[in-house]
């Protein structure tokens, strides 16, 4: 797990640099206090991420634009699944509907299963129903993997491998965006119109396995399907519509862990990710995006001039701090280091 720093607020910072002499001493300090408060968006230096910068705009994606395949990919053990719902539905449905804030769907599911028919209706019935789990498993596993928006960062600014992977071989830049102002800035979709969402940055934990979803996903399609009953059974009954079932109770932590696992061989990242605050599955995809200035810039140590004169340009009318990277022969160790163009 990333440790975070502890966070510096800036009006303790400025009084503190205002004590620092002018010069490079205090610039020291400015990039130190940037490097704690803020976390690492790299950027290859295509038009579109420049246009992005200049226009103050910082998209959310999903999975499906993650170069990991196994990022937000739960592992599910089918003959668990399979054998914990057949036996929910043959033995534990009275335990089971207890659970459920609206007992509606449930007393009709079960009527249907355990109320007027022969024992070989019944397992007729249960092993139809059985044979869609496995189709309904994949779809529920892959709209979980692709639609749960978040934005990904590093805590690293200066890691040769960021810079060369993400950054096109340090031709690209790096922008450092505040903690906290992710989590406040505005959000708007492409339309324009705001989100008004809560948001929170987690730091991602690499591990040698994937989360087990299983359980999780056993309660997501008992969960569906209860909906379903539901909606169907009031829709042919005339009854008036009510409020869905509540979804199960670890939803929230388990699709957390879910989405901020990764495996040990990516901790060179020093990942965190921006989550919405309940998580949210939009299969819509709507593009969304928090309209928000970068603290500083900092440009690659390969980048061609000029992109770096365009990029000066844009640091100064964002107000942001522009900082230079290059790789130093002065010193033995393998790191990138940087300083505040004047």
């Amino acid at each position: 797990m990333n440790i975070s720093p502890e966070y510096i607020e800036y009006d303790v910072a400025e009084k503190a640099l205002l004590q620092i002499q002018d010069g490079p001493e205090r610039r020291k300090a400015r990039a130190a206090l940037h490097k704690n408060n803020c976390v690492t968006k790299y950027r290859a230096p295509d038009d579109r991420s420049i246009r992005s910068l200049s226009e103050g705009k910082l998209f959310f994606s999903t999975a499906l634009g993650y170069n990991d395949p196994h990022d937000t990919l739960m592992y599910v053990s089918f003959p668990n699944l399979f054998g914990s719902i057949q036996g929910t539905l043959s033995h534990y449905m009275p335990t089971y509907g207890e659970k459920q804030r609206d007992k509606t769907a449930y007393n009709y599911l079960s009527s249907v299963l355990y109320e007027g028919l022969s024992k070989e209706r019944k397992e007729q019935y249960l092993k139809s129903f059985l044979s869609h789990i496995g189709e309904d498993a994949d779809a529920a596993i892959k709209r979980l993997h692709d639609n749960v928006p978040g934005i990904c960062f590093s805590n690293d600014c200066l890691s040769p491998l960021m810079w060369a992977h993400y950054a096109d071989k340090h031709r690209g830049f790096a922008l450092l965006y505040d903690r906290k102002e992710l989590e406040t800035a505005p959000c708007f979709y492409e339309s324009g119109e705001q989100v008004f969402s809560h948001r929170k940055l987690y730091d991602v934990e690499y591990k040698t396995t994937r989360p087990d979803g299983t359980e999780f996903i056993e309660e997501y399609l008992l969960n569906q399907y209860l909906k379903e009953t539901n909606a169907r059974y009031r829709f042919l009954h005339g009854a008036n519509p009510i409020d869905s079932p509540e979804e199960h109770p670890f939803s929230q932590s388990k699709l957390r862990e879910i989405i901020l696992t990764k495996s040990d061989e990516w901790s060179y990242e020093h990942e965190s990710r921006l989550l919405f605050r309940p998580v949210i599955i939009e299969p819509d995809r709507k593009k969304r995006y928090l309209s928000i200035k970068p603290r500083a810039i900092i440009l690659g140590a390969q980048m061609e001039e000029n992109k770096k004169t365009k990029l000066s340009i844009i640091a100064k009318e964002l107000g942001s701090t522009l900082y230079e990277a290059w790789i130093d022969n002065q010193i033995r160790d393998y790191k990138v280091v940087f300083q505040e163009v004047m």
